[in-house]
């Protein structure tokens, strides 16, 4: 049996600095059984990037009792 589950990435907080001369440029990657979601990259996003991007996700579910 296949389920839908939506997944919203909202933002980000206190991401350390990566880069010296310029903002970074995060994404966030989330792997759910064995399928890989990547949010878009958030151009000069700096420490706290902000996303509100919806992802559905189809996940099968086997049930033994």
């Amino acid at each position: 049996m296949a389920q839908q589950f939506r997944l919203e990435v909202v933002e980000a907080r206190g991401l350390r600095s990566m880069e010296m001369f310029s903002k970074q440029d995060p994404y966030v990657v989330i792997e759910v059984a064995g399928q890989k979601l990547k949010t878009r990259t958030h151009t000069n996003g700096g420490k706290t990037p902000k996303w509100s991007q919806v992802r559905v996700v189809q996940i099968s579910i086997s049930h033994k009792f």
